[in-house]
C-alpha cells in the first residue's frame, strides 16, 4: 500500500470538516468523536489510541513522542 505524504493530516482534516458540516446541517456529529485544539489545527481527542495506533501497527506512520503536540510522520 502506498500512502501519500500528509495522508494522515488530510484524513484528520476531512473527518473534522465532515463532522463540522454534519453538526451544522443535522445538529450532531457523524463520527461522534470529540476534538481537541492543537497548533496545527483540530484533531480527534485520543488520536494516539484512535488513529495513530493502527497506522503505526501497519507500518504506515511513526508517532513522535517528544513535545506537546506529538506530530505523526507518515512512514
Amino acid at each position: 500500500m502506498i500512502v501519500a505524504p500528509g495522508a494522515a493530516l488530510l484524513l484528520n482534516k476531512a473527518l473534522f470538516y465532515l463532522d463540522l458540516y454534519t453538526l451544522r446541517d443535522q445538529g450532531k456529529l457523524l463520527t461522534e468523536c470529540e476534538y481537541i485544539a492543537l497548533p496545527a489545527g483540530p484533531t480527534v481527542a485520543s488520536y494516539e489510541r484512535r488513529l495513530v495506533r493502527d497506522l503505526r501497527t501497519a507500518g504506515l506512520a511513526v508517532q513522535n513522542e517528544r513535545g506537546d503536540t506529538k506530530p505523526v510522520r507518515v512512514a
